[in-house]
């Protein structure tokens, strides 16, 4: 009786993903965004789910294309056939369309070398959303975020504290491979925050596991006492 129960239900599975495959190819924009949602909440990556999701990339329909890379940031480490659609996205016209889509890298991250440099340009979106996702989808990358470290450099001075906080442990990620972040790092050792002065020190000492912060210490003390603050993102300069 187990047996069968687990058969059928294995059946009825199959028949559900295949019902909804069907519906990806839909005339009706409703029926492709159900099939998408419900592709994603299925929990289980079945063969033709990540190339029907990869198609709907490229859907006409901005909620279907956010509904398909909401998707795949469920799909784990299988998402990754989809990389390159998911990076092109990021350049979509619809703010909506490219916040999921930068979730979605979050959420599959972390990201293989060949992806990292098509990746960034999330960091130079105007919404603080697509730029938090993608610095913290960075951040998960390790070593393999080498080719971002410039622009994660730049963006130690976002204006937004999470984005910050993501772009120093990115940079804490790489190592010793990230000593050329250094100076800016010191920098962001002066911040008015202090969660991100905490991110940058634990980014210095991964990439210079001998060095002395004290001195550093001692210089945004000495600011803080003389009354010259930083600018930070609730400052009104």
């Amino acid at each position: 009786m187990f047996r069968t129960n687990a058969t059928d239900t294995q059946v009825n599975h199959r028949f559900r993903i295949e019902d909804e495959l069907e519906r990806t190819l839909s005339d009706n924009v409703d029926q492709r965004v159900a099939a998408a949602n419900k592709l994603g909440s299925l929990g289980q990556v079945d063969a033709g789910v990540i190339p029907a999701l990869h198609r709907l990339l490229q859907d006409q329909s901005e909620v279907v294309r956010f509904s398909a890379a909401q998707a795949l940031g469920k799909m784990g480490k299988a998402a990754h056939t989809c990389l390159s659609g998911l990076c092109q996205l990021l350049n979509d016209k619809n703010q909506l369309v490219r916040v999921h889509t930068a979730l979605a890298l979050r959420n599959i991250a972390p990201l293989p070398v060949i992806s990292i440099q098509s990746v960034t340009v999330g960091l130079a979106d105007y919404n603080p959303k697509v730029r938090e996702h993608i610095a913290a989808a960075l951040a998960k990358s390790g070593k393999a975020a080498q080719p971002a470290l410039e622009i994660l450099c730049d963006a130690l001075s976002d204006q937004e504290e999470s984005v910050r906080w993501y772009a120093a442990a990115a940079l804490g990620g790489m190592g010793v491979d990230a000593k050329c972040a250094v100076p800016q790092l010191v920098t962001a050792f002066m911040d008015d925050i202090d969660v991100i002065r905490e991110a940058a020190q634990d980014a210095l000492l991964r990439i210079e596991p001998d060095l002395n912060p004290q001195p550093i210490q001692n210089i945004y003390r000495n600011k803080r006492n003389n009354g010259d603050r930083m600018t930070g993102p609730n400052s009104d300069a």
